[in-house]
């Protein structure tokens, strides 16, 4: 081989092969393989690949933990994770990925993301190189959706769920496949009652409405029923459905759109309404031309300060400073800057913070 100039490198592939009269030898065995080593510059970049895909999502805020697999002919440095939303693809984020096994690990994370808005992202790897070449994976995405599934059983999985004393899988028809059944196979006992609970919680507080949809079908004794119950907190469960008597398989539909600020506990007459969490809503209109209302609410006496910034992160104004009881409060904004000047037509974003909480949202500025 010829030592390559400066800046440029030269791959030499080998193996060993021994012939003669009574047997052929090579290492590696298969010829198509072989040992390589580099000489000169390393100009190699590395192979990242198997990014792992995430499902689309009905979460407008979260987390998402993310695996890619990356490999080098010298060595791999580092990993990192970029993400991007579609509506503004050139603010990218980036965080370094940590190496679990064989796989580099790191979390795609994401606030206030409206219906129909996608993540973009990828991983970069970093050879050991003095070179320090640079290896893509490809690009993959995922979407903020408007519903979910919460659970299908039809592999006959029972998932994210609490079976209580005795629920399990039970085979309806073929149209439906697999539902829940409170004793499958069996007759439910005399004063027998027995819950099914979904244990990972939703949070639709980013929401303006919600309805839950499911199949139904039941065979209960007389003055025996069954009920769909909902929760805020966990502790406190109000029925939003019921059904007695025999009924054949069928769909509900339920709004539940009163329960999305469900931080707010129904109490007595002679108690307030008292918030359990902060919580920041929607702005309303939005789009909204000239003024806007904000609504947030506080579960004790707190320094609250909510600004309004650009899609440059520069701030526009700040519409309140100052401590607030607890309560629900109310913010109007006029579309003005901090020296009362009119603001251009676009996207901005409003964020609350306390000593506790904080939270960003985004509206749209239409003249």
């Amino acid at each position: 081989y010829t030592v390559p100039p400066p800046n440029e490198s030269v791959l030499v592939e080998y193996y060993f092969s021994v012939n003669n009269n009574y047997y052929n030898w090579t290492n590696p065995i298969n010829t198509n393989e072989v040992f390589q080593f580099s000489i000169g510059r390393d100009m190699i970049v590395p192979d990242v690949y198997d990014l792992a895909p995430l499902p689309n999502l009905i979460d407008r805020s979260g987390v998402a933990n993310v695996s890619v697999l990356a490999t080098d002919n010298i060595g791999v440095d580092s990993v990192s994770l970029y993400w991007y939303y579609s509506f503004d693809p050139e603010v990218v984020h980036i965080t370094p990925m940590n190496l679990n096994g064989y796989f580099w690990e790191g979390n795609v994370e994401w606030e206030s993301l409206s219906g129909n808005d996608k993540v973009f992202y990828f991983a970069v790897a970093k050879d050991s190189s003095s070179n320090a070449n640079l290896g893509y994976s490809d690009t993959l995405s995922f979407q903020i959706i408007n519903k979910t599934i919460l659970t299908t059983w039809d592999e006959e999985i029972i998932g994210q769920w609490d079976t209580g004393q005795s629920w399990g899988l039970f085979y309806v028809n073929s149209a439906v496949k697999y539902g829940m059944n409170d004793s499958p196979s069996l007759n439910y006992e005399n004063n027998k009652s027995d819950y099914l609970t979904l244990m990972e919680p939703f949070d639709l507080s980013d929401y303006n409405s919600a309805y839950l949809q499911f199949w139904t079908g039941s065979f209960l004794r007389d003055n025996d029923i069954g009920t769909i119950q909902i929760s805020g907190d966990g502790s406190i469960w109000e029925s939003v459905y019921s059904i007695s008597g025999i009924n054949f398989v069928d769909t509900v539909k339920i709004d539940v759109t009163e329960y999305i600020d469900s931080g707010v506990i129904l109490s007595s007459d002679y108690e307030k309404n008292i918030p359990i969490n902060f919580h920041l809503s929607q702005n309303y209109p939005n789009p909204f031309n000239p003024i806007t209302t904000i609504n947030f609410s506080t579960p004790e006496n707190q320094m609250i300060k909510i600004e309004v910034f650009d899609l440059q992160g520069r701030l526009i104004n700040t519409i309140y400073d100052g401590i607030a009881q607890p309560g629900q409060h109310t913010v109007r904004w006029d579309a003005n800057d901090y020296n009362h000047n009119s603001i251009p037509s676009g996207v901005y974003f409003y964020r609350l913070t306390s000593e506790n909480y904080f939270k960003t949202r985004k509206m749209l500025y239409l003249k």
